[in-house]
C-alpha cells in the first residue's frame, strides 16, 4: 500500500525483511526447551528485532526465581567481526546500532546508556562528563522466569547518539571564508566521536501483584510437582528395599530347604 500523504517509504536496512516485525514485544518469551539459545525481541526504536542471551546471573523478584537475559554481544559487533551485521550498516566501532538510514540519513547511532558495552576507549574518552557505565543502571536486560518465559521485570535501555561531521560549504561561504567545508576538523574524529543526546528506559520493575498471581497459579503446581517427585522417589526407594528384603528372604528359605534335602538323601551325613 502507498504511504500516506505521498511520503516515500523508508528502508532502514539493506534487506527489507530485517525490519519486519518479529519476536517478542518484551513481556513474555518462548524459551527453548534445551540449552540457552537466544530469544528474539522486537525493538521499536531500532525498527528491528535483536537477540537476548541468557547469562549465568540468577535473580529473584518477590520470591520468584528468574534468569537474567542481556543484549547479545554479537548484535553490537562491527560487521567485520559479525558479517550478519553488514545488513544493518554496522561499520563503526562495536557497541553501536546504526540507525542513520531510518533517520533520513542523519548520522544517528544507538548504544546502551553511558556507552555500556563499547570497548573502544577512545570513543568513550572523547565525551567528557559521562560517569562510568554501571551494568545494573545501564544494561539492556530482562529478568525472565524460566518456566513460563514471563519477564517479571525488564529494562530495555538505549542511548541515542549523533556523529557530527563536516558540512559542504555553500557558494557564499566559499567566497567569503575561502573554505570548501564547515567544521572540517570534525573529520579527524570520524568513527571516534558520538555525542549522546538522551537515553530512554522502555521497561518496568517487578510487580508484587503479578508475582503473587504467578505463585497462586503456576507456583502451586510447581510446588506440588516438587513434592510429588520427592514422594515418588521415596516410594520407589521403599519398594526397592522391600524387593531386596523379599529376594533375600526367598533365597535364604530356599537354601535351608536344599540343606535339609541333602541330609535326608545321604544317610552317611546323619549322625
Amino acid at each position: 500500500d502507498p504511504c500516506p500523504d505521498f511520503a516515500y517509504p523508508i528502508q532502514p536496512y539493506k534487506d527489507h525483511n530485517t525490519s519486519l516485525a518479529s519476536g517478542s514485544y518484551g513481556e513474555r518469551f518462548q524459551l527453548q526447551s534445551k540449552g540457552s539459545g537466544g530469544v528474539p525481541l522486537w525493538v521499536d526504536r531500532l525498527t528491528r528485532s535483536v537477540q537476548l542471551e541468557k547469562t549465568d546471573t540468577k535473580g529473584s523478584s518477590y520470591g520468584v526465581a528468574t534468569d537474567r537475559w542481556e543484549l547479545g554481544k554479537s548484535e553490537l559487533l562491527n560487521s567485520s567481526l559479525n558479517n550478519d551485521n553488514d545488513l544493518y550498516f554496522q561499520y563503526g566501532p562495536s557497541g553501536f546500532f546504526n540507525y542513520s538510514m531510518a533517520n533520513h540519513r542523519i548520522p544517528t547511532f544507538y548504544s546502551q546508556p553511558h556507552f555500556y558495552g563499547v570497548e573502544d576507549e577512545e570513543v568513550v574518552d572523547n565525551v567528557i562528563g559521562l560517569s562510568a557505565p554501571d551494568p545494573e543502571a545501564h544494561a539492556f536486560h530482562a529478568e525472565i522466569e524460566p518456566i513460563t518465559g514471563m519477564a517479571l521485570s525488564y529494562a530495555y535501555r538505549l542511548q541515542m547518539n549523533l556523529a557530527p561531521t563536516s558540512i559542504q560549504a555553500g557558494s557564499l561561504t566559499r567566497f567569503f571564508f575561502h573554505t570548501e567545508t564547515l567544521f572540517g576538523p570534525l573529520d579527524n574524529y570520524r568513527g571516534k566521536l558520538y555525542v549522546p543526546v538522551a537515553w530512554v528506559d522502555d521497561g518496568h520493575g517487578a510487580s508484587a501483584s503479578a508475582a503473587a498471581a504467578w505463585k497462586a497459579s503456576l507456583g502451586v503446581i510447581l510446588v506440588a510437582k516438587n513434592w510429588c517427585e520427592v514422594g515418588f522417589a521415596g516410594i520407589g526407594a521403599l519398594l526397592m528395599i522391600l524387593g531386596i528384603m523379599l529376594w533375600a528372604s526367598v533365597n535364604w528359605k530356599r537354601s535351608q530347604r536344599v540343606a535339609g534335602s541333602d541330609l535326608d538323601s545321604n544317610p552317611l551325613m546323619v549322625p
